[in-house]
C-alpha cells in the first residue's frame, strides 16, 4: 500500500495500474496458446487479485482513478475473450459492457461495494479482527419508526463525520452500504451463500440493461 498526506491513494492506484499493465503485456505473449478457461484463471490470479487487494479504500477514489482501474479490468477482459484492442471501444461502453457481462466480471465499482459488504458480514458474525468488529453494531430499535423496528439486521450509521474525507472510512461507509442491501441478503448467516447472493445482487445492478 502507498499512502500520501491527503489520503488520495493516487500513487497506490498508479502503481497498481503499472504492475497490472506489465503483467498484461507478459500474459499477451502466451494468450494464443491458452483456452478461455485457462486465460480466465490467469486473469483472476494476476490482475483481479491485484485490483481487489485492499480495495475497500477505493470507496474514497474519484471517478478518474476508478476509471484507471476499470481500464485495467477491461484489458484483462479483452485478454480472456481474445478480443483485439481495436475491436472493443471501451470508452463508449456498449460492447465492452457486454464482454464483462459475458465473462461474469463484476466491474471495479461494484467489487468495492462487494468487499465492503463482505467485511460487514464478517464483523457481524465474529469472523473479522476484534478492532473491526467494534466498528459495526446493529441499529437500536426506535420509539417512532415501528416499520424499521421489524428489521433486526440493519446497522447503526454513525453521525456524519466532521471532515468530508472521513465519510469514506469503513465505520461510516460500511453500515450505509450494508443497509442498502435487500433484506433477503442481510439475513443470510452462511458465508458461502452470502457471497453468492451478494455477487448476484451487484451483478444484476451493474448489468441491469443486459439481465
Amino acid at each position: 500500500m502507498f499512502f500520501d498526506s491527503k489520503l488520495s491513494f493516487q500513487r497506490h492506484v498508479n502503481e497498481t495500474v503499472r504492475t497490472c499493465n506489465f503483467r498484461l503485456k507478459n500474459m499477451s505473449r502466451i494468450g494464443s496458446k491458452l483456452d478461455e478457461d485457462l486465460k480466465k484463471i490467469v486473469a483472476q490470479s494476476y490482475i483481479m487479485n491485484k485490483i481487489d487487494y485492499c480495495n475497500i479504500i477505493y470507496s474514497s477514489l474519484n471517478q478518474n482513478s476508478l476509471n484507471k482501474l476499470q481500464t485495467v479490468q477491461n484489458a484483462a477482459a479483452r485478454f480472456v475473450g481474445g478480443v483485439p484492442n481495436n475491436v472493443i471501444d471501451w470508452r463508449h461502453g456498449g460492447s465492452m459492457h457486454e464482454l464483462l457481462f459475458a465473462l461474469h466480471f463484476l466491474p471495479v465499482k461494484y467489487r468495492v461495494k462487494y468487499k465492503i459488504c463482505l467485511l460487514c458480514f464478517k464483523c457481524l458474525n465474529n469472523k473479522a479482527p476484534q478492532y473491526l468488529n467494534e466498528l459495526v453494531t446493529l441499529r437500536k430499535p426506535s420509539r417512532y419508526n415501528l416499520r424499521l423496528n421489524n428489521d433486526k439486521h440493519l446497522l447503526a450509521v454513525p453521525q456524519s463525520p466532521r471532515y468530508k474525507k472521513t465519510e469514506n472510512a469503513f465505520y461510516y461507509i460500511g453500515p450505509q452500504t450494508w443497509n442498502d442491501l435487500p433484506y433477503s441478503i442481510r439475513i443470510i448467516d452462511d458465508m458461502t451463500k452470502f457471497k453468492v447472493a451478494l455477487k448476484t445482487h451487484f451483478f444484476q445492478i451493474a448489468f441491469s440493461n443486459l439481465t
